[in-house]
């Protein structure tokens, strides 16, 4: 009975899809900028950073050869864009297809608001297109490490000029003729899991609950509280890293503060409109490779989203060999197991060759995740303790008010 309400979930989104997306405006403009590259490369950028970043050339994987990685702690690193034309709406595209590319809250902006966030670490390789923003003839795409674990990566970037938010995610000229990987999920039961968690954000009102999310190999292991609500769309998430530190973020859909408790500062944002994306969410570009498509979440859950919404684990199905194995009960709600195989780019990352994830049938949420090693040890775990669902939400717990006498630093 589950599995059938997915399927019919599946298409009925896929028919609104194709709607929205024979009424959207055309795309204007393609605008690429590199780490490092000369203009004469890439004519319409430039790229710079504060301390931290270093250069690093023969990695293998990264556009052009080379990156720059940044440690935890380090701030910006910008691509800017200038004599743009075209267009006054973009969506931000970022090539990650490295092994050290590991930070598990990079974040992403670009005329003064957040555009984004995603998980590094986890995100498969390729392309993954972040989300919306607003472009003028010169602007600066930013990426930081939000506090999270691991490093962050840049590479190549991408932004696609629209004349307004009307135009759809998915754009036409993207898709390649024909390429010998299609990245879709062949079997009808696991693409129908992916579509949910794909738009989990969809499947409830409000979430609260508390996590455990631990990734080994770069050392990983945080306790995430959370609340949030789609329908007024606002988030509350408290990381409490295994050393103690703690980071608190609130949103409430025109802005956010982050608290970084252990230094007595914050970062404050204005965040960029969201967009629900239409028509597929893995496509191929015209050089055959994979575009992972994102949905921004419209309560900028961040640090929860690993759970309520779990693109990248979703991301993985496309690429596994993924299995539907078995449906059980877990914290008293109806799930669907599936098990899958890493593809040499992730288990090379991961340190994991297999995972394991139990979903919420309700709702896509995850509920818990394990990928173990060719010895069967566990490489790396998300386990929810407490999820409860539509109970309804405090506003005030969404404030996003500048903490007295800490130090801001965005206003560096």
């Amino acid at each position: 009975m589950m599995r059938t309400g997915i399927l019919q979930a599946t298409f009925a989104v896929s028919a609104l899809s194709s709607i929205v997306f024979a009424a959207s405006p055309a795309r204007a403009n393609d605008y690429y900028c590199d780490n490092d590259r000369a203009a004469s490369q890439y004519p319409n950028c430039n790229t710079g950073s504060d301390a931290g970043w270093v250069l690093r050339t023969g990695q293998g994987g990264d556009a052009n050869g080379d990156d720059r990685l940044g440690g935890p702690g380090t701030h910006f690193y910008g691509w800017s864009f200038y004599g743009l034309s075209g267009g006054n709406r973009f969506w931000l595209d970022v090539y990650l297809n490295n092994f050290d590319f590991t930070d598990t809250r990079a974040g992403y902006g670009a005329s003064s608001q957040d555009v984004g966030y995603i998980n590094q670490n986890t995100a498969p390789g390729g392309w993954s297109r972040i989300g919306t923003g607003t472009s003028y003839p010169s602007f600066r795409v930013q990426a930081w490490n939000d506090s999270g674990a691991g490093r962050t990566g840049a590479d190549l970037i991408k932004i696609q000029t629209f004349s307004s938010f009307a135009a759809a995610q998915t754009d036409a000229d993207e898709s390649a003729a024909a390429c010998a990987t299609t990245f879709q999920v062949a079997d009808p039961r696991v693409a129908a899991i992916q579509q949910k968690m794909l738009s989990a954000v969809d499947h409830y009102r409000d979430v609260q609950g508390s996590f455990r999310i631990a990734f080994s190999k770069i050392g990983q292991d945080e306790r995430v509280d959370f609340t949030v609500s789609e329908q007024i769309a606002s988030s509350s998430v408290r990381i409490t890293k295994a050393n103690g530190n703690v980071v608190e973020r609130t949103s409430n859909a025109q802005s956010a503060v982050t608290r970084y408790l252990d230094t007595s500062t914050f970062r404050k944002a204005a965040l960029a409109p969201v967009l629900r994306p239409v028509g597929a969410r893995v496509i191929v570009n015209k050089t055959c490779e994979p575009v992972y498509v994102h949905r921004q979440d419209p309560a900028w859950g961040d640090a929860a989203n690993e759970v309520t919404s779990p693109e990248n684990y979703a991301f993985w199905l496309s690429s596994s060999n993924a299995a539907v194995v078995g449906n059980e009960r877990l914290l008293g709600r109806a799930v669907t197991v599936v098990e899958g195989q890493h593809d040499a780019y992730l288990s090379r990352k991961l340190g994991a060759t297999t995972f394991k994830m139990w979903v919420d049938d309700e709702t896509g949420v995850l509920l818990k995740l394990v990928g173990t090693n060719e010895k069967g040890l566990t490489a790396y775990s998300i386990d929810v303790s407490d999820i409860r669902f539509n109970r309804g939400v405090d506003a005030k717990a969404f404030t996003v008010d500048e903490p007295a006498g800490w130090k801001n630093l965005s206003a560096e």
